[in-house]
Order: structure tokens, then sequence, then C-alpha cells
């Protein structure tokens, strides 16, 4: 009987209602909005190395290089990758007690009138981890380089197809004709080893001019994957000329808005959250005082203390269950356009966008 009563009661006065659960659900969704986003950016952050089945990447900055020393023709490394020696870092790994496998890869770029180019040269006798899984991405199943150093290439299947390449046909870099072998078929769009075509290690080194032995970035497993800080930081110790990448690590190569959205969740839950309730608190004994001559009639006429509390206790339920609901409907909706934007700004080097 009571709840009916403010149902009515409630319907009653629409033009008071409508605002207070309009402003008590904007308090609600913002601690709301802040949590998911956050939880959005986190799962884009992580996803490149789940991606690569790796936990670990190790990269060389070239920061320091002179700029009158970059190249810009012909096939070469990114602006923002520097070689290192695979023997020596394999070695060195070798030391360090948790590392299961590792992977390495020769990123290469081709700039041209049509945007940047990635290649990737990988050794096929190395774990299938890091760029080198690239297998179960194969049109072709099985059908991958023949040696090495084979004058063979690998394209991505969407450039393949705009630019109207084949299976069996030839493709020409740096005036040296490759045969098309196969095609890989990525199913993410931010997935980081979306390059656009990927050699044989020592057919990338001939290509690109760098000495055999070096490549650019290597990727890990490691056996126990909670050790991944206390690892991060013997790695850091063991070469500090080598750049540490982990899931949590990641997301400081996210772009300083992306950064914000990421951190935004620890705040969220210290601050907005607390004050959400205050200020929902203070809205809701707001309202009942502008009731209050209701509740003072229905004394009046002779209703139970009990009934009068039941009536109260209702009205405040019904109304933070509105407000919830829209909150929630606030929240999903401004998670979709805050995040939109997320997926491409996701980066392992400054300028190499992936």
């Amino acid at each position: 009987m009571v709840t009916r009563f403010v149902i009515r009661h409630l319907v009653y006065q629409y033009r008071k209602v409508i605002p207070v659960i309009l402003i008590l659900s904007l308090i609600l969704s913002l601690p709301m909005v802040t949590l998911l986003i956050s939880k959005q950016a986190k799962v884009l952050a992580q996803r490149p190395l789940q991606e690569l089945n790796a936990e670990v990447i190790l990269q060389k900055s070239s920061s320091a290089n002179r700029l009158d020393g970059l190249q810009t023709g012909g096939i070469i490394e990114p602006f923002t990758l520097t070689s290192f020696s695979k023997n020596s870092v394999i070695s060195q790994l070798a030391t360090i007690e948790g590392v299961t496998d590792i992977s390495t890869a020769l990123l290469l770029w081709k700039i041209d009138i049509t945007g940047t180019l990635v290649f990737a040269g990988i050794d096929l006798a190395e774990p299938l981890m890091g760029i080198r899984d690239i297998d179960p991405l194969l049109v072709k199943e099985g059908e991958t380089f023949s040696s090495d150093n084979s004058a063979e290439i690998i394209l991505e299947r969407h450039f393949a197809k705009l630019m109207g390449y084949e299976v069996g046909g030839p493709y020409l870099l740096n005036d040296t004709e490759l045969t098309i072998i196969n095609l890989v078929d990525f199913k993410e769009t931010s997935n980081i080893n979306s390059a656009t075509g990927f050699l044989p290690y020592l057919t990338a080194t001939g290509l690109s001019g760098v000495e055999p032995g070096l490549v650019n970035q290597a990727f890990l497993t490691l056996s126990d994957g909670s050790r991944v800080d206390y690892l991060s930081q013997t790695l850091a110790d063991l070469m500090p000329d080598i750049q540490v990448i982990t899931k949590d690590s990641m997301y400081k190569n996210l772009s300083a808005y992306s950064q914000f959205i990421f951190n935004a969740g620890n705040w969220s839950v210290r601050v907005l959250i607390p004050a959400a309730l205050l200020f929902f608190y203070w809205i809701v004994r707001l309202y009942q005082k502008e009731n209050r001559i209701y509740l003072d009639t229905l004394r009046l006429i002779g209703w139970p203390r009990a009934y009068v509390l039941q009536w109260e206790i209702t009205t405040i339920l019904f109304m933070f269950f509105l407000s919830l609901t829209f909150a929630i409907f606030i929240a999903f909706t401004s998670q979709g356009i805050f995040t939109a934007g997320l997926d491409n700004s996701i980066v392992i080097n400054k300028g190499l966008t992936l």
C-alpha cells in the first residue's frame, strides 16, 4: 500500500522529481565513467603484449642519434629504434632465472609518398612468439620462407589487395624483386605486429644494410608472470641501455590524454565515489526537507511512525534506482565516446603508430 502511494506521489510531483533524478544520475555516473574508461584504457594498453604472446619487450631507443645521420630513403631502421646484438642479449638473458623463451625481430621502414611501410625480418628457427608468431595468421597454412636468405616476402592481405599484389607475383623492394609466397590476415587493427610485410631475417639485413646478427626488438616469455616487475628491474640493471617494456609500463607510451584516462580509475575510487555518495545524501535530504509538509500531514492524519518511515525509505530507494539506471546508461554511452580514439593512440615508440 505504502509503495503504491509513494509512486503516485512521485508521479504527481514529477516537476520536482525529474530534476532531482537527473542531478543524482549525473553525480553517480561520474565515478562510473572514469572507472569504465580507465578499465578500457588498461585493456587496450595491455593488448599488444597479449597478442604477441609475450610478457616483456626489449628494445633500444635511438633518441641519442644525430639527426644528420638519419636516412629517409630505401628500407631503413625506424627512427625510434636502434639495433643491438642478438647473441649478446640472448647470452645475458641466459643468466636470468625465469626467462623461458626468446624471439627477436628486425623492424624496418620504407618511407614513400603513400606513407610509411613497416617490414619485419623474422627468423623461422625462433619460438612462435612476438612478431615471429605469424603462422596462425597465414592465409595459406604452413607456407613460409624456404630459407633464411630467400628472395621471398609475405604481405599483409589488405595491403596486397589494395595495391593489386597476388601470391606468386613479384614485389619490388630496394630494387630487389621478391616473390610473394603468402599473405597474413590480421584480425585486430591495433595489433602491434601488423606489418606491411614479413621477410626472412638475412634477406631483411641484406636489403637494409644492417649487419647480420643485429636486431631491434626482442620478446620474452616468463616462467612466472607474477615476477614481471622483479625481472624487468633485473633486466634494466643488467642492460641499462635497453628499454624494458611490460604490460604495466606500456601505458607510459600512450598519449598524455590516454595516460590521464588510464589513471582516472584510481582517483575515481578514492575521491569521486565518496564525493558522489555525499552529494547523493545531500540532494536527497534537500528533497526531503522540501516535502516535509507531506510527512507531517501523514502523521497528523494518524499514520503510524513505521508507515511514515517506510514512506521515506521507499522514496529514497525508488529515486536511487531510477538515478542509478540513468547513471549506468550515461556511463556506458560516455565510455564509447571517450575511448573511441584510444585504439589508434597506443604506440610502442613515439612515431611508430600501429
